[in-house]
């Protein structure tokens, strides 16, 4: 946890916080935090905000509400695949690079 301070705001499809950190005598780190949730309240995304860049998770569901992908701030992908009985069947990760 930060050493810092910490604000929040919920609605009925959100949760949003703000953390704020002495850094020094003439700096401080903020950082925003929230999460946006479907109709049916599974994670839709989640985003971190931290000098002035955004990073954001985008979380895919299909039409039986299960997670089948997840979308990095890179633009990468993971993808969940289901067999007949939604049992997770396969997990496709995106390659690590150098």
């Amino acid at each position: 946890m930060l050493d810092g301070h910490q604000t929040s705001a919920v609605t009925h499809r959100s949760i949003a916080f703000w953390f704020w950190h002495h850094v020094s005598a003439r700096s401080q780190a903020v950082i925003f935090y929230t999460m946006t949730y479907t109709d049916r309240g599974q994670t839709d995304t989640q985003s971190t905000t931290f000098g002035g860049q955004t990073y954001t998770v985008d979380y895919n569901y299909d039409d039986r509400g299960r997670m089948d992908e997840v979308v990095y701030p890179s633009g990468k992908k993971t993808e969940y695949t289901f067999d007949d009985r939604s049992s997770l069947d396969t997990i496709t990760m995106p390659m690590a690079t150098s």
